[in-house]
């Protein structure tokens, strides 16, 4: 989800999204890693049902939420090919699920 406001808390997103079922966690993405806290203006929803989650995009798509139009997608679940020829190839190394960060594990 993006284009989310600064000032949004993650009791807010949790709001809009209870209303079309469990709401697993909510997280929103910040620059506390490198010392500023600042808001990263996106974030992510984990509902347990798909019917429940897709229900949510359809309906919240473009809502405005504290004067910003949310901008709402269906997250890819995360994979890694291990394909020998790709893997080998830092270049394209894919996502380490453990360490949160694209590239080379």
């Amino acid at each position: 989800m993006g284009n989310l406001s600064l000032e949004i808390t993650e009791d807010d997103l949790r709001r809009e999204f209870v209303n079309f079922g469990h709401v697993t966690s909510v997280i929103l993405m910040n620059d506390r890693g490198i010392g500023s806290g600042q808001g990263r203006v996106c974030g992510y929803i984990e509902m347990p049902s798909a019917r429940e989650g897709e229900s949510a995009i359809e309906r919240l798509q473009g809502i405005l939420l504290r004067g910003r139009k949310l901008d709402i997608i269906k997250a890819l679940p995360v994979t890694h090919y291990f394909d020998d020829k790709i893997d080998n190839d830092p270049r394209v190394r894919g996502f380490n699920r453990k360490t949160r960060y694209w590239g080379i594990r």
